[in-house]
């Protein structure tokens, strides 16, 4: 079966572990080991390993540029995980064809299935010769990067810039786990830029000094234009809290105790955000005007009654777009005026629930969504999914969503 490993499943500013790219890719141990021989870096040479994700994400686009027919001089292509590598030639058996070529058999390092080539006598010498410890084709072709022979015990080669935190930020990310992806991603995007803007430097050294600096930094990037690396002050201004936030963690980590003298010196000014009321409003419909647009909308069939609903039921609760469409009937009260947001079954922020009251000044919006709801009871879609069931005639979940979308 094909391997072809996608060359972004990596999140750029993670760090990962040996087990956790074997996770990511569903690939052994072994696999992780032929990609340090055929050209993934990882983070520095102590053990255990950790690798960050954009480079996992490089060497994965360039093993897929290597996926091709024309090979390089001692390279073979793999037909079963797609792959064109280096196989050890210590391995490597030779035999001769009736028309008196040389057929060499290896095993490919990636997913040791057999790999065969026919070799012309300089290829067959070149790898013949290739008993010497340590060699590398990468003078053959640079654009591929350090392609090591599979012979002798070499070290892996290591991240030469900003690859003294990733130990630091994997042990942060094990303490973030309680957070979802995104938010673990927008904190260590923030880090990261604190990190570069500093050129890799060890957090343990980082003085007040380099705290104000990317203070001011930030503070003149709200001024640039997007074109010139501009940012909002809206995202600037959580760059600086996910910064701040990360150093009191690390604050309180054996070896960083003295990191405490941080706190308070990342804060912006409190009129950061002044300028931002400047934007003019966004523009929104008027309660007449929307009245008038529901009164245009069709209620012939039992899919414009449904979109009806919808629109009405977004004026009547105040629901959000994914706690809306995930709405249930046993969350409405039509006699008491209410809708219940209850976070463990619907797609609310943050897992919120609440009860909403109906809006005043609404009588013509819920009018239309209670008849909804009568309809849907006089179908007996009650504790059914009111899509599926409108759909083929029969439940196929219990759902009992009564506004989700056809």
């Amino acid at each position: 079966m094909s391997r072809r490993y996608k060359p972004n499943a990596a999140s750029a500013c993670f760090v990962y572990s040996v087990e956790e790219v074997m996770k990511l890719y569903n690939v052994s141990q072994n696999t992780v080991s032929n990609w340090l021989k055929h050209g993934l870096i990882a983070g520095d040479a102590k053990t255990p390993l950790l690798f960050r994700g954009a480079e996992l994400n490089r060497f994965q686009r360039e093993r897929r540029m290597r996926n091709r027919t024309h090979l390089r001089p001692c390279e073979f292509k793999c037909f079963a995980c797609k792959a064109a590598s280096f196989p050890d030639p210590e391995l490597m058996s030779f035999a001769s064809t009736p028309k008196g070529a040389i057929l060499a058999n290896a095993a490919c390092p990636d997913c040791a299935a057999t790999v065969q080539k026919i070799l012309s006598e300089t290829e067959c010498d070149m790898l013949r010769n290739r008993a010497v410890p340590n060699t590398t084709e990468d003078t053959r072709d640079e654009i591929y990067g350090p392609v090591y022979g599979d012979i002798g015990n070499a070290a892996p080669n290591v991240l030469e810039n900003h690859s003294q935190n990733d130990r630091v930020l994997h042990q942060w990310q094990g303490w973030a786990g309680r957070f979802a992806k995104q938010t673990q991603a927008a904190h260590l995007a923030a880090i990261r830029d604190f990190e570069n803007h500093l050129n890799g430097k060890v957090f343990a050294q980082i003085t007040t000094d380099d705290a104000a600096s990317y203070r001011d930094a930030l503070m003149e990037r709200s001024r640039m234009s997007k074109e010139e690396g501009g940012l909002s002050r809206s995202t600037l201004a959580h760059r600086a809290s996910h910064v701040a936030s990360f150093f009191q963690w690390l604050a309180k980590q054996p070896g960083h105790r003295h990191l405490a003298k941080l706190d308070g010196w990342l804060d912006l000014p409190k009129g950061f955000r002044a300028k931002a009321d400047e934007k003019p409003a966004k523009p929104y419909p008027t309660l007449e005007q929307a009245e008038r647009a529901l009164a245009a909308m069709r209620s012939s069939t039992l899919k414009g009654r449904r979109d009806r609903a919808i629109f009405a039921a977004t004026f009547v609760t105040g629901l959000r777009e994914d706690a809306l469409i995930t709405l249930r009937r046993k969350h409405i009260d039509p006699l008491a005026r209410t809708a219940r947001q209850d976070g463990t079954v619907m797609r609310a922020k943050n897992g919120k629930s609440y009860v909403a009251r109906w809006f005043p000044r609404t009588e013509a919006f819920q009018e239309e969504f209670c008849e909804w709801i009568h309809e849907v009871d006089a179908l007996g879609l009650r504790g059914l999914c009111c899509t599926n069931g409108l759909r083929g005639g029969h439940p196929l979940s219990p759902n009992g969503f009564i506004l989700r979308p056809l």
